[in-house]
């Protein structure tokens, strides 16, 4: 899950970023997904859950920050992923609350 969430991330971040040259979301991932890029996050979830605005995937944030948090126990502190997505996580459940869809997190980007 902690490859899921950040990959959405990501991936929610490069998308809105070629809005700057006009590109749409959907353009982005049609192209995106046309690459070495693809991922489940902008075949699936950015299609169907964000870009459309649904936002509700089936998965809470909540349940989705507990797994990130033991990954990163694993893990470790000295990674690429430490403090970042926890972060971004902590934002999305302050903002949506603990039983939001954790693709919410999404929004902290399009805002």
């Amino acid at each position: 899950n902690i490859l899921n969430v950040s990959q959405l991330c990501m991936a929610t971040e490069a998308i809105k970023s070629l809005g700057k040259y006009n590109i749409t979301f959907n353009k982005a991932c049609e192209v995106i997904n046309n690459s070495s890029g693809r991922s489940l996050m902008t075949q699936e979830r950015i299609p169907k859950d964000i870009i459309n605005e649904r936002y509700n995937y089936g998965f809470k944030t909540g349940l989705m920050k507990k797994d990130v948090k033991i990954a990163l126990e694993i893990i470790g502190e000295n990674n690429i992923m430490f403090g970042n997505i926890l972060n971004l996580l902590d934002e999305s459940e302050f903002k949506y609350g603990e039983y939001s869809d954790y693709t919410n997190i999404s929004k902290l980007f399009l805002e």
